[in-house]
């Protein structure tokens, strides 16, 4: 009798089943990778590491040309749009990891075998290897990465440790997650999830470290610098950080996602959605607070040719699309006040009180996080002479943007839209507050420094009272006019969507 085969989609092209398609987004159960499941052929069952290999090659020489050519605006953009296109072109073959790190997360996760895990590391460095050859044989350009002046390499090596955890835990998150990713319903988001991730960390510590967040890479420029006789890059430096952040990625996973870590079959997707449990909610709002808060104080550092709030707006998004599932991804306390008065259905108080408290913690806990790398630097906001009422401005700013924002999360992440268009409105709700905090961050970055959330509001002034900056601390003000825009979003969005507070649901 032959054997049954089933059929899965990604995007409109149908495929066979296979454990290659399951190893696709992590999905294979508890990591029984086998090494013949890939078919009989040769050809397929080298794709998936060649597919890897294109994808990181692509990805190393894009970065060595970046980081020769030194532009502080549009080189870190550049980086995270390749990711974006080897990602969503590769991705329905290997899965687009096009990184050791995620190789590595995705085996603790127990998503793929030491085997399979092995081999992708290996076609990923391969592919940065043969990229940096090609680089050094026609380039003769000095290549400058590492600690920048003021820093040392503990503080670098934090910097490069966190993103490249937050990067592993992205993916796994959007990619790896039964829930957030379920068989035969793939969501569209996944590359730019992880995309947005390279720029949020790239602009944040170009004034730090310069970071790589990926082995191949940094391998990649250890080669390409052997030009240099004074050998300036830190490639090799870098990699135990980026094990590090692997490790700390995957414990992230597994404490905002516990239902996935005991899936051991792949039918499981399909079934009953088990109820989030209140820890995993309270853990998903501080770490998405702290990677968005952490995010927006880095990019103080340094001048301010780099486009800060393009970095903290894709810190935003990439945290919505991997955590909205799991608490709503609010990550500001006024998007959750905003959230609660619209109704219980919406957010209960009980969740409220915790969500807010996590959020707090995390700006807190982000802030001195920012103190310890930056040797205890303040947050300095201060508006330009040109504003005749500056007090009037920041009122007006925050309060404006901040509705702003809150309405954003409500109408994508917690409004119920039809079944039919879930996976839709999916694809799109982190993009849309994403780039709402963007909007915000360049209107209003050089009036109030767009704070928009009160957990920043509240960690920038503590750390500014630890540095004696009395100036700075009146930035506590800011969050009497953020709550404000939280309650006119919420009445905003009960006078316009008046059908979405009868069928909404939790998220």
């Amino acid at each position: 009798m032959a054997a049954q085969r089933t059929y899965t989609d990604f995007g409109n092209q149908l495929r066979r089943e296979t454990s290659s398609n399951r190893i696709l987004f992590g999905h294979e159960p508890m990591g029984q990778l086998k090494d013949d499941v890939f078919g009989k052929g040769f050809q397929e069952i080298m794709a998936p590491y060649f597919a890897e290999f294109c994808g990181t090659f692509l990805l190393t020489i894009t970065y060595l040309c970046n980081l020769a050519s030194g532009d502080p605006v549009w080189a870190v953009t550049s980086n995270g749009f390749m990711l974006i296109f080897a990602m969503y072109s590769f991705a329905h073959v290997s899965g687009a990891k096009l990184n050791p790190c995620i190789s590595i997360a995705l085996y603790l996760s127990q998503r793929l075998n030491f085997t399979a895990c092995l081999k992708f590391c290996v076609a990923q460095i391969t592919g940065g290897v043969c990229a940096a050859l090609m680089f050094h044989r026609f380039a003769t350009v000095e290549i400058n990465l590492g600690p920048r002046p003021g820093f040392s390499w503990w503080e670098a090596t934090i910097v490069e440790c966190l993103y490249t955890a937050m990067i592993c835990f992205v993916y796994l998150n959007c990619a790896a997650s039964p829930e957030n990713n379920p068989v035969g319903k793939h969501n569209g988001f996944v590359g730019i999830a992880v995309g947005l991730c390279y720029i949020a960390g790239g602009y944040a510590a170009m004034q730090v470290s310069g970071t790589v967040m990926n082995p191949s890479i940094a391998i990649g420029v250890e080669i390409a610098d052997l030009h240099d006789k004074a050998q300036t890059s830190w490639g090799l430096e870098y990699l135990p950080a980026e094990i590090i952040g692997a490790l700390l990625g995957t414990s992230g996973y597994r404490l905002v996602r516990p239902c996935d870590v005991v899936v051991t079959k792949l039918q499981l997707a399909d079934a009953a959605k088990p109820r989030t449990p209140t820890s995993a909610r309270i853990m998903a709002e501080f770490l998405g607070t702290f990677c968005i808060i952490f995010t927006k104080a880095l990019n103080n550092v340094g001048d301010e040719s780099k486009p800060q709030a393009w970095s903290v707006a894709a810190a935003m998004a990439a945290c919505t699309y991997s955590l909205r599932g799991v608490s709503g991804a609010h990550f500001n306390p006024a998007v959750t006040v905003s959230a609660t008065l619209c109704g219980k259905r919406f957010c209960t108080p009980y969740h409220a009180v915790l969500h807010c408290g996590a959020q707090t913690l995390g700006g807190l806990s982000a802030s001195l996080v920012y103190g310890i790398v930056n040797h205890g630097a303040n947050i300095a906001v201060r508006p330009p002479a040109k504003y005749k009422i500056q007090s009037g401005a920041i009122v007006l700013g925050e309060t404006l943007f901040t509705c702003l924002l809150c309405y954003a999360v409500l109408t994508t992440s917690l409004a119920a839209v039809p079944s039919v268009d879930r996976n839709r409105q999916n694809n799109v709700a982190g993009l849309a507050v994403g780039m709402c905090s963007a909007v915000g961050g360049f209107a209003i970055g050089n009036i109030s420094g767009a704070i928009l959330n009160p957990a920043m509001a509240l960690g920038f002034t503590g750390l500014n009272l630890i540095g004696a900056h009395m100036y700075q601390s009146a930035m506590a003000c800011y969050i009497a006019y953020q709550m404000l825009g939280a309650i006119l979003a919420a009445c905003f969005f009960q006078l316009i969507h008046v059908n979405a507070l009868d069928v909404s649901e939790h998220l």
